[in-house]
């Protein structure tokens, strides 16, 4: 999945959840294609924060990068300052999921959130993990 590769770029679990004025939020109670570093308690929609071991903005920059080197994404908004980025990707359908990524400098750790748009009433096979 997309969120492999990132972590395959040096980002692994631990936790966190917000910079600043910036957060990611939790998954609705009802959401079927939807996962979030803040759904603790819905562990169906719950992935823990990857955390990593060079700088901030490193971390952030890779994330960038990832995303901006594959087609299936369009970055949308980009803090800098605050290290957030927020994405859609095209999935095998018509279907777009959006994501979110925070990277969190104090903690080294990144929250994210990965969510279908629409919300369709049709599994999407685990493709937000």
């Amino acid at each position: 999945t997309f969120l492999s590769v990132i972590v395959g770029s040096a980002l692994f679990p631990s936790a966190a959840f917000a910079n600043g004025s910036r957060s990611i939020t939790a998954c609705k109670i009802d959401a079927n294609n939807c996962v979030s570093t803040l759904n603790i308690k819905q562990l169906e929609s719950y992935s823990p924060p990857w955390t990593f071991e060079v700088s901030p903005d490193e971390a952030f920059a890779r994330i960038k990068g990832v995303l901006a080197s594959d087609d299936s994404f369009t970055v949308k908004e980009v803090d800098d300052e605050a290290r957030y980025v927020r994405a859609t990707v095209k999935r095998v359908f018509q279907d777009q999921d959006e994501i979110e990524f925070l990277v969190k400098g104090d903690d080294k750790a990144v929250v994210f959130k990965s969510s279908e748009i629409d919300d369709g009433s049709f599994s999407d096979f685990g493709a937000n993990r």
